[in-house]
């Protein structure tokens, strides 16, 4: 998932008031009743402020290494 902000801004102290996670349970909730392989949210964040090649980069190594644990699964 690619966010626009900085990941601080979503947390308990942040301008949103809650983090991702939460936000994001209600989908999994769902994904649990139709009783489908859910595997963690990976969350992109800084997009619209950060869209450098480099922080791109840090992204793609993180997905990455993310998809390489998920092959133990």
């Amino acid at each position: 998932m690619s966010i626009g902000v900085e990941e601080y801004k979503l947390s308990a102290l942040g301008i949103y008031k809650y983090s991702l996670s939460e936000l994001y349970r209600p989908c999994e909730l769902s994904f649990e009743y139709i009783k489908a392989d859910y595997q963690p949210l990976f969350a992109f964040y800084e997009m619209e402020y950060n869209a450098t090649e480099s922080h791109i980069e840090l992204g793609v190594k993180s997905y990455l290494n993310l998809l390489v644990s998920m092959r133990n699964y």
